[in-house]
């Protein structure tokens, strides 16, 4: 697999549920204000959303194709062909399901900016902390 520099925040699979026979589906892009029909393959995509720069200063695409790709989102396709096809389930497979909706909620943008700004305000406290604690040390 190629570096996904594209990255669904909404699996493609799932998204395909809602595509007509060409695979598109209609999307309302509130930046630009307009409704438009367009492939599942660029709808709900970011480039490098799940990207991170590794301990050797290189991007990482382990999130996406580890994580995402290879693993929650193979597992929950299969499930899903087994619900939409009135097959049955077993305890293993919600199990599958509850994973794939927690790590859904946690692909919005919205997510990632709180994240994001906790994550800051903890690591800043504790640097703080670290830097003043250490400062402390040194007058006494």
């Amino acid at each position: 697999m190629n570096n996904p520099i594209k990255q669904h925040t909404v699996p493609n699979f799932y998204l395909k549920n809602f595509a007509d026979k060409n695979l598109c589906v209609w999307v309302c892009d509130k930046k630009k204000k307009e409704l438009r029909k367009q492939p599942t393959k660029d709808t709900a995509i970011i480039n490098d959303y799940y990207t991170f720069i590794n301990s050797s200063n290189e991007k990482d695409y382990k999130v996406e194709k580890e994580l995402f790709a290879s693993t929650i989102e193979k597992e929950m396709s299969a499930i899903q062909n087994k619900i939409l096809n009135n097959l049955e389930y077993d305890d293993n497979d919600k199990k599958i399901i509850c994973r794939f909706l927690t790590f859904q909620f946690s692909r919005t943008t919205k997510f990632k900016e709180d994240f994001e700004k906790i994550y800051t305000s903890i690591l800043g406290e504790t640097l703080n902390n670290k830097f003043c604690n250490e400062k402390i040390k040194r007058i006494a």
